[in-house]
């Protein structure tokens, strides 16, 4: 199986849009994207501003703050969302291991951009 080319990657990268919504263990998961440039620190929470991603698991939402690379972006994403997995599935301890989320979440981006267009 021939490897995709850097430039397939970086292309696909550029073009990634986290979904508006999800679902996980039958709830549905809302994605909120918050633009770092625009909102100047006004609209921004202090936790939102100190960090580029959140995962409410009780409002089941995930929080990403868009910036100038999207390869932070997409990883964000992926990273808040390997939070939302371990949640759902009731593993509180995995779900600190913030090393192990880290992993997880680069092998989802790894199948992310492995797939056939």
């Amino acid at each position: 199986m021939a490897k995709r080319s850097e430039t397939e990657k970086s292309e696909k990268i550029k073009r990634w849009e986290p979904p508006e919504t999800f679902s996980l263990g039958g709830r549905t998961w809302r994605v909120i994207i918050k633009d770092l440039e625009d909102s100047h620190g006004m609209t921004l929470s202090e936790e939102e501003r100190n960090t580029v991603g959140l995962c409410r698991n009780y409002e089941q939402e995930i929080v990403i703050v868009r910036n100038s690379n999207p390869n932070i972006f997409m990883m964000t994403f992926y990273h808040e969302l390997a939070h939302a997995i371990m949640y759902t599935l009731g593993r509180s301890k995995l779900n600190r291991d913030e090393g192990f989320i880290d992993a997880l979440a680069s092998m989802i981006v790894q199948f992310e951009l492995s797939k056939k267009e």
